[in-house]
C-alpha cells in the first residue's frame, strides 16, 4: 500500500519513534537505578537519577510540541496514534508501578528495623505498620526535658487514632542524661507519667549510633546535614514507613499535635471528594475518614446527611477536628428544577453539621463555589459583594451563612468548576465536552463565558494545606486555576490532544438569551490573593493541557 505520508513527515515519524526508545530505555534505565540505588550509594556512587529521568521526559517534550509545530496532527493515520498512545500508556505505566516499587520497598526499610528495650529485649519495627510513629531522641537534664510532658499528652491524645512516641534516652550532649536505664525509667514516670515507650541509652551520633537513628538521618537531613544538633529532635514516619518530617530540638510536642489532624469529608466519593481522600490518606500526620451517600468501604462512612440523628450519631464517634463539606448540589439545572431539595442539602445541612462540629470543638471547611458573584467585575476578592445569578449560587451563599453563624470556627472555601479523575465524563462540566468532541456532530458550543477550571488534586493539595494551618486561615479563602478557558476552548484542547478534528465544534460568541443568560455569570474569576497571602508553599502547578495529556492517553 502507497503511504499516505510525505517524505518529509516519514522521516518524522522514524526520528520520532527512535527518540521514543531512547527515551523508554532511559526510563528503563532510571528504574533500574532506583531499585539498585542503595547499593549503588554503599559503593560510594551518587548518582542523580532523578535528573536523567527529566532528561527523558525533556526529550519526549521536545518531540511531542515539534510534531505539533511542524505537523499537521490529521495528516498522521490512526493506527500510528495508537500505537504512539499505547507506547505512551505502556510507558507511564511501568514508571508509575517502579514509582511506587521503589516507594514500598524504601518504607518497608524502616519495618526491619530493631531497637533495644532497658530490660534487654528486643523491639520490633514490624510491629508498626500503620502506624504513625514519633522518634525522640530524649534526656533528663537538658532544658528541653519538659518536653516529656508534651510528648505524653500527644500521646495519650492520639495513641487510639494509630500514634506510636518512641523515646531513645542519649548521653551524648552536655553529659545531660548520666543516670542508669532504671533511673531514667523512674524520672520519667515520676515527674512527667511518661507511659510511651522509652529505649536502652544510646548514641544518635558517632560510630556507635543506633540503628534506628542511623536509618532516620539517612531519610531526612536538615540543609544537608544528617547529624543529631541536641537533645529532642524528632522524626515523624507515615503509617506507611516514609520519613515524612524532621522537627528541630525548639519544636514543640503541641507543634507536632496541630500536624496530626483527624478529618471527616462528607461528598466523600464524589470528584472532590475521592481527590482529598487520595491526598490525605498519603499523609501519615492526617487521619481521613469520608461519608458517601450510597458507598462504604474501609476508609467511608454510609450515611444521609439530611438523617440529623445519624449524622449526629457519626460525628459524635469520630470526634473529627475537622470537618470538609463538598457534598453539594452542585448541577444550575438540577438545583433549578428541585429548588426544595437543594436548599435543605446546600443550606440546611450545611448549618447542622457546622453547630455539631461546634458542639466537639471542631472547625469546618465549607466548599463553596464562584457563582455566588455575578460575573461582571472580576476578579473577586473575599471582600467583594456576592450577587448570585441562579439558585444554585443563591443556596451556597445562604449556606455559607448557615455555616459561619453556627460555628467560628469556620472557613469558606470558594472554588471554580472542577475537574478531575472522573469515574464518567459526565461527572464534571469540564469533561463531559469530551463527548461533544468525541461524537464528530455538529454542535454549538458557548464561546462567551470564561472560566477558570480547576484540578481537584491541586485543590486537595491546597485543602491539606489549609487544614494543617486552620487557626491562623481567613475566614473566607478563595482557591482557583489561572487560566481561562470558555467551553468552545476547553473542547478544541481536548480534540488536540485526542487527535480528533474539531471542525464540527461551532463557537457560539453570542450572549446567551432567556433563562440561561440570567443563570450563568461571564466572568466569575477570584482573586487568589487570600489564600496565596497564607504563604502555604503548596505544589499546585499542574495545568489543564498537561492533566488531560496525561489523563486522556
Amino acid at each position: 500500500m502507497e503511504s499516505i505520508l510525505e517524505p518529509a513527515e516519514t522521516r518524522y515519524l522514524w526520528v520520532y519513534y527512535i527518540f521514543q526508545l531512547v527515551a523508554s530505555a532511559g526510563h528503563l534505565f532510571l528504574a533500574l537505578l532506583t531499585i539498585f540505588s542503595r547499593q549503588i550509594a554503599g559503593n560510594g556512587v551518587m548518582l542523580n537519577f532523578y535528573g536523567i529521568f527529566s532528561v527523558t521526559l525533556f526529550f519526549d517534550a521536545i518531540l511531542l510540541y515539534t510534531g505539533h509545530i511542524y505537523h499537521k496532527t490529521d495528516s498522521i493515520p490512526s493506527s500510528i496514534r495508537i500505537i504512539n498512545a499505547s507506547i505512551r500508556w505502556v510507558d507511564n505505566a511501568f514508571m508509575s508501578f517502579i514509582t511506587q516499587l521503589h516507594t514500598v520497598m524504601s518504607a518497608s526499610e524502616f519495618y526491619n528495623l530493631k531497637a533495644e528495650k532497658p530490660n534487654g529485649q528486643e523491639y520490633n519495627f514490624d510491629t508498626l505498620k500503620d502506624k504513625v510513629v514519633l522518634v525522640v531522641n530524649t534526656a533528663s537534664k537538658c532544658g528541653f526535658t519538659p518536653q516529656y510532658t508534651g510528648l505524653e499528652e500527644l500521646h495519650q491524645k492520639y495513641k487510639d487514632r494509630g500514634l506510636v512516641v518512641l523515646g531513645f534516652p542519649c548521653n551524648q550532649f552536655g553529659g545531660q542524661e548520666p543516670g542508669t536505664d532504671d533511673d531514667i525509667d523512674n524520672f520519667c514516670k515520676i515527674n512527667h507519667g511518661v507511659s510511651f515507650q522509652l529505649f536502652k541509652k544510646s548514641d544518635v551520633n558517632g560510630d556507635k549510633t543506633n540503628e534506628v537513628f542511623k536509618y532516620l538521618k539517612d531519610k531526612k537531613s536538615q540543609l544537608g546535614l544528617t547529624r543529631i544538633k541536641w537533645n529532642f529532635e524528632k522524626f515523624l514516619v507515615d503509617k506507611q514507613g516514609n520519613v515524612v518530617n524532621r522537627y528541630s530540638s525548639m519544636a514543640k510536642p503541641s507543634d507536632i499535635g496541630n500536624d496530626m489532624v483527624k478529618v471527616l469529608v462528607t461528598g466523600a466519593s464524589g470528584l472532590l471528594g475521592r481527590a482529598i481522600l487520595d491526598n490525605f490518606s498519603n499523609d501519615g500526620s492526617i487521619q481521613v475518614t469520608g461519608l458517601a451517600y450510597s458507598r462504604s468501604s474501609d476508609k467511608l462512612i454510609k450515611c444521609d446527611l439530611n438523617d440529623e440523628k445519624a449524622i449526629e450519631g457519626v460525628i459524635r464517634e469520630q470526634q473529627p477536628d475537622v470537618l470538609i463539606h463538598c457534598a453539594a448540589e452542585r448541577r444550575p439545572d438540577v438545583a433549578q428544577n428541585d429548588p426544595a431539595a437543594t436548599e435543605k442539602l446546600n443550606v440546611d445541612v450545611s448549618g447542622n453539621l457546622s453547630r455539631l462540629m461546634k458542639n466537639i470543638g471542631g472547625s469546618i471547611i465549607y466548599i463553596s463555589t464562584d457563582y455566588v458573584f455575578d460575573g461582571t467585575k472580576p476578579p473577586y476578592t473575599t471582600t467583594d459583594t456576592p450577587n448570585p445569578l441562579n439558585l444554585y449560587g443563591k443556596t451556597k451563599l445562604a449556606g455559607e451563612k448557615a455555616v459561619t453563624q453556627n460555628n467560628d470556627k469556620s472557613v469558606i472555601l470558594r472554588v471554580p468548576v472542577l475537574y478531575g479523575r472522573v469515574e464518567n465524563t459526565k461527572e464534571s462540566a469540564v469533561t463531559i465536552l469530551i463527548d461533544a468532541v468525541k461524537e464528530g456532530k455538529a454542535k454549538k458550543m458557548e464561546h462567551y463565558a470564561n472560566r477558570f477550571p480547576t484540578n481537584v488534586d491541586n485543590v486537595a493539595i491546597a485543602l491539606n494545606a489549609l487544614t494543617k494551618n486552620i487557626q491562623k486561615v481567613p475566614q473566607i479563602v478563595h482557591y482557583s486555576s489561572r487560566e481561562a478557558y470558555t467551553k468552545y476552548e476547553m473542547a478544541c484542547t481536548f480534540a488536540e490532544i485526542l487527535g480528533l478534528p474539531s471542525d464540527h465544534l461551532i463557537a457560539d460568541t453570542e450572549e446567551p438569551t432567556g433563562d440561561a443568560a440570567v443563570s450563568r455569570p461571564k466572568d466569575c474569576q477570584l482573586s487568589r490573593d487570600s489564600f496565596d497571602k497564607l504563604n502555604l508553599n503548596v505544589d499546585d502547578n499542574l495545568s489543564f493541557k498537561e492533566f488531560f495529556i496525561k489523563f486522556l492517553n
